[in-house]
């Protein structure tokens, strides 16, 4: 079985190491300003509740930078005509289009790909107040038949070998519109048995956008197989006859650009809010002691 957000994944010891470090520190120095600077100025429970708030307001501020830059990765970056693609970073916007036959996913969709999940909740410890969870993978399935990507301009074919739906690291950015239930044990999801069930897929005439490095497969073109009398009208892995690209780490998603764009937007601003919010919060409070110290 394999953890399915292990915040560890992929991250060095050294990685960790200086993040707890820098964890600790800012820690240490908050306690600092709370018994040096704020409880002698408030002498009451001001003086943990103004840096708090203050710490909050700054967090939410911090996550409103995050979407930002998100957002205008989104706006700024040109969209790269598809017929112009080469090995970099770039942006692709376009649409799904089968070639050959299509496939169907455990929960029944008629697809050209789709990565599957099972997923179980266990209990990692418990105390007599506190019951402590992680989400644990006990089943992963991947299947795609032939498909490209087209614009206006041509299509190409992209491989999603590397492409990770639940990375914690940023190198992924998922916006797929998913398929999240729970499944039931009497009739469980593709036999297999969990708590749960998550799958991402890719229907045909699906919007597709991906912002991110992508690099060539040599010697990938092939043309499409000679007409032969018994073989099979439709299959579901034919050469597409597209230049093929690997998918290397970015934002994907089968949502158009705006919707990506927007969403993005509006996170930013609602953090910058509710960090507004906790300011004012903090700033009322402060104003408070002044006033009550001049009266």
């Amino acid at each position: 079985m394999k953890k399915l957000y292990d915040p560890s994944e992929g991250v060095s010891l050294k990685v960790r190491f200086l993040g707890s470090l820098i964890v600790v520190i800012f820690i240490i120095l908050l306690g600092i300003v709370v018994m040096f600077v704020a409880r002698p100025y408030y002498n009451d429970g001001r003086a943990l509740g103004v840096p708090f708030l203050i710490l909050l307001s700054g967090t939410f501020l911090l996550l409103a930078f995050a979407f930002r830059r998100q957002m205008l990765r989104v706006v700024k970056k040109p969209t790269t005509p598809i017929n112009t693609l080469s090995s970099g970073d770039v942006e692709i916007v376009g649409k799904v289009k089968p070639v050959g036959k299509t496939i169907i996913s455990p929960t029944g969709q008629n697809c050209v790909y789709y990565a599957a999940y099972w997923i179980d909740t266990v209990v990692v410890s418990r105390t007599s107040e506190n019951t402590h969870t992680a989400s644990v993978q006990v089943g992963h399935e991947v299947s795609n038949s032939s498909f490209v990507i087209i614009d206006q301009y041509g299509e190409a074919e992209l491989d999603f070998s590397d492409v990770q739906y639940h990375s914690v690291q940023g190198l992924w950015i998922n916006e797929f519109k998913s398929i999240k239930c729970s499944n039931s044990k009497r009739n469980p999801i593709g036999g297999k048995i969990s708590d749960s069930y998550n799958e991402f897929n890719l229907k045909a005439g699906d919007d597709f956008y991906y912002n991110g490095v992508i690099e060539e497969y040599k010697n990938e073109i092939a043309a499409l197989p000679p007409i032969i009398n018994d073989q099979p009208p439709l299959l579901t892995k034919i050469p597409t006859g597209a230049q093929k690209w690997k998918l290397k780490g970015g934002i994907i998603g089968n949502k158009p650009e705006v919707q990506i764009k927007n969403k993005y937007k509006i996170m930013m601003v609602g953090s910058f809010v509710v960090s507004m919010i906790f300011l004012v919060l903090a700033l009322n409070l402060h104003m408070q002691t002044s006033f009550e110290k001049w009266s």
